[in-house]
């Protein structure tokens, strides 16, 4: 005979508080800590002052302290559904602990009321996408901010943050305007590689006034590619974990795409360099 599980367990009450509390963390969201890509918005670069306290602040030198920031928070937040926060007040105490230790934030939505979880873009470890479709708008805005009147004519230290770069492998053949990509945010370590077949569909990105979506990815270490700056060479992981001068590419990557790639970075002694291939997941809303 077929059986149905029951929709209700009167027992949980009974638990130790501390069995109890094991298994309200065990139903948090497991992927807030994933890595995600989402698509680059413009009017993120603003200039201001650093302030006393911060690294690099000179006392009385406005000359020296004038930086160009790249607020990444004006991507807007990954929204995770959170409905444990409604369960009972245990569950609102323990989702709100859990919150609170990630510095995350919860809110309703504003179509239904339900609680979410918003997670900020974090430069470490999710990505900025860059689309076929606005390849055109990235390079160079922060140029073109500190050519506003409230910047021309000084002088401003760039302060890019991101180090992650998502682009669909084909873009790697676009040498100028990757390096102009890497330059404009002067901290970019990874170019995370999207197979080309995954853009047969619309590309992630803006959806007119709406944020971006963000989409979850893994990264297939096994595959990547890396810059060695001793020997001015690009370099395939290998099956035994070690390195090989001799590129295995993957996706839409070409290899004379690589070597105007080596050619920049080798003029511009750039030290440090990775192209993973990565599998874009889940999409998610943003705030």
């Amino acid at each position: 005979m077929a059986t149905t599980a029951p929709s209700t367990f009167p027992q949980f009450g009974n638990f130790p508080w501390e069995l109890r509390n094991m298994i309200w963390l065990e139903a948090m969201p497991s992927n807030i800590d994933s890595s995600f890509l989402v698509a680059f918005r413009p009017g993120c670069w603003e200039p201001r002052l650093l302030q006393p306290g911060e690294d690099e602040y000179y006392p009385n030198r406005d000359d020296l302290n004038r930086i160009l920031e790249f607020r990444y928070h004006l991507l807007g937040d990954l929204h995770v559904r959170f409905p444990l926060f409604l369960v009972n007040r245990e569950a609102n105490a323990a989702a709100t602990a859990w919150a609170t230790l990630r510095n995350l934030k919860i809110k309703l939505q504003r179509s239904d009321g339900s609680p979410v979880v918003a997670r900020p873009f974090r430069p470490d470890r999710d990505a900025l996408f860059v689309s076929l479709a606005n390849i055109d708008e990235y390079p160079n805005e922060s140029g073109e901010r500190l050519s506003q009147p409230d910047a021309e004519g000084l002088s401003h230290s760039i302060y890019g943050y991101i180090q992650k770069i998502a682009i669909p492998s084909d873009l790697v053949a676009l040498y100028p305007w990757l390096m102009e990509l890497q330059m404009e945010y002067g901290c970019v370590t990874h170019f995370c590689c999207i197979p080309t077949d995954y853009l047969t569909g619309e590309p992630v990105g803006c959806r007119g006034d709406v944020s971006p979506h963000w989409c979850e990815f893994e990264v297939d270490t096994s595959r990547e590619i890396r810059w060695n700056f001793d020997e001015l060479c690009f370099e395939s992981k290998t099956g035994d974990g070690g390195w090989s001068a001799e590129i295995e590419l993957f996706g839409g990557l070409r290899m004379d795409g690589l070597r105007s790639l080596a050619e920049g970075f080798e003029s511009d002694r750039v030290r440090r360099f990775t192209i993973q291939p990565i599998r874009v997941l889940v999409e998610h809303t943003a705030s």
